[in-house]
């Protein structure tokens, strides 16, 4: 009988329900409402705004952060992507490097948008992006070409490149300071939207490793004795040594002088030259000139003969006139000429032709003892000398060999250059030596030395416990030979790479480079 109660109650309930529905369908009239549509379209609209606001959200954030530019690909090379982005980090570099600004900048990007002057059809951003291309697919080839060859980079090297990546964001901080914005606006300023810290480390990772994968392909070149001599024999002119006197009969006109006035001035200028050209078959090159040249110039050759006695120069610096009377095969001591210009007289006398023997070459090591730039209380020349004096000791009662004078030089020396090699001075040329204190050059230049011999000196800078290491036996001349011979190896090389290349640009990537605002790149304006 419960059972049964339950059952209609429940029933009962089901039928209530469902008649105030129908009564809330119903209008006053007691007619079945019309469904209305106001509320779907509400629904609708709403729907609609909130999808149109998540798509100009999404396009804000890809137009004002440069996500596309920065993962859209503008080329392949050897199946290697180049993204928009990278394609505008050499972009950047190459304007800047040609010194013609900011690439990015307003007023830059209006001087792109110009007329090309090559080509009428485009503009001069398109010319410009045409002259980076290749750049980018040489670094490109390359990069696959090492990892192919499977080059490594060496602890040194890695090392190197390690320490500079950590003062990069330092440095491109101080110089967006400089140009009075943040470091993210000077990015997009040099080498546009899209780029960030992680690319140009990765920029400049990847150039470091194509240089010291230059190094390494380097040493593969052939640089044989038999290659020097050869070498020598096809470039022989270039490589030698020219001895010859060498003086300059010029003209001294008024700026108002006439042609007539000019051409007179010149007549006599050809006449001194030729008269100087007879007198020195009796007289010395500086005599000969003396004479038929005015008395200030005169006395200014006597307190200087020098300066006309004798001049030496290796071929590859002599062109022109000069250097066709030098490198005829058939020139002898002695042998003169009066070379004619157009506003002076040039006299030339051949003394000698030789190769070039010298050994340049020196190796040294050194401790700079010197006061803490801007010291408050800097050390007297006394306390410097005693303890540049201190720590020499201190080497010669030590193993005093190299490699503890290196140590000493790491531990002591205050020359920001060397002191972290040890001190060491390598392998130094002519051109390296002359930028040497002139102290620091006659330590070793001008008195014969052994491996090992030690001294201290006094420069402008201040005191140097001096290590001589070795005077190389290497001549200047095979030197250079040797040096030409790997570049050009590195080249051909290169070459190679470059020319087997396959690239492939892609249109939509392609719009972005060079490329400042999104929708002008993105609608091709």
């Amino acid at each position: 009988m419960v059972k049964k109660e339950s059952t209609e109650w429940k029933q009962d309930t089901a039928r209530a329900e469902r008649k105030e529905r129908l009564a809330q369908m119903k209008g006053s009239d007691g007619q079945k409402r019309k469904i209305q549509s106001r509320s779907i379209w509400k629904k609708v609209t709403l729907i609609t705004t909130a999808v149109v606001l998540v798509l100009a959200l999404s396009v804000w954030l890809i137009a004002s952060t440069g996500l596309l530019t920065r993962y859209s690909k503008a080329l392949t090379v050897n199946g290697r992507k180049v993204t928009a982005a990278e394609a505008n980090i050499h972009f950047g570099n190459y304007t800047a490097s040609q010194q013609w600004g900011l690439a990015f900048t307003e007023k830059f990007q209006a001087t792109l948008d110009q007329q090309s002057q090559v080509n009428p059809a485009n503009k001069l951003r398109d010319d410009l992006v045409n002259s980076v291309i290749p750049s980018i697919v040489y670094s490109t080839a390359i990069l696959t070409d090492l990892e192919k060859n499977d080059f490594k980079l060496t602890e040194e090297q890695q090392k190197i490149i390690d320490t500079t990546l950590e003062s990069l964001e330092t440095q491109l901080t101080q110089m967006a300071l400089q140009q009075g914005t943040t470091l993210a606006g000077f990015l997009k300023m040099y080498f546009g939207p899209g780029v960030n810290m992680k690319l140009i480390k990765n920029d400049f990772v990847n150039s470091m490793k194509i240089s010291y994968y230059n190094d390494f392909l380097a040493e593969k070149a052939d640089v044989s004795g038999e290659k020097i001599k050869a070498y020598y024999e096809e470039n022989k002119d270039d490589l030698d040594l020219y001895t010859y006197n060498y003086y300059e009969f010029k003209l001294s006109l008024k700026d108002d002088a006439t042609a007539a006035e000019k051409k007179a001035a010149l007549e006599k200028l050809k006449a001194d030259a030729s008269a100087t050209l007879e007198d020195l078959g009796h007289s010395s090159f500086v005599e000969a000139v003396k004479k038929h040249v005015s008395e200030e110039e005169a006395e200014k050759l006597t307190k200087d003969p020098g300066s006309v006695d004798k001049k030496e120069a290796a071929g590859s610096g002599l062109t022109g006139e000069t250097g066709k009377f030098l490198k005829d095969s058939e020139r002898r001591n002695g042998d003169a000429k009066v070379i004619e210009g157009s506003d002076k007289m040039t006299l030339i006398r051949f003394q000698s032709r030789d190769r070039n023997e010298s050994r340049p070459f020196y190796s040294v090591r050194h401790i700079l003892i010197a006061n803490e730039k801007d010291a408050e209380t800097p050390k007297t020349d006394e306390v410097l000398k005693a303890e540049a004096e201190k720590v020499l000791a201190e080497y010669n009662a030590g193993e005093k060999t190299e490699k503890s004078f290196g140590e000493l030089a790491a531990k002591y020396s205050k020359d920001p250059g060397s002191a972290e090699k040890g001190g060491l001075y390598a392998d130094m040329d002519q051109a390296f030596q002359q930028r040497l204190a002139p102290e620091f050059r006659a330590w070793f230049q001008d008195t014969p030395r052994k491996p090992g011999d030690t001294g201290i000196i006094k420069t402008s800078f201040g005191y140097h416990i001096m290590y001589f290491v070795e005077h190389s036996e290497e001549k200047a001349e095979d030197r250079a030979i040797k040096d030409t011979l790997k570049k050009q190896f590195v080249k051909e090389w290169s070459d190679k790479v470059y020319k087997e290349a396959t690239v492939e640009r892609h249109p939509f990537g392609m719009k972005f480079v060079g490329k400042l605002h999104f929708f002008d790149a993105l609608l091709g304006k």
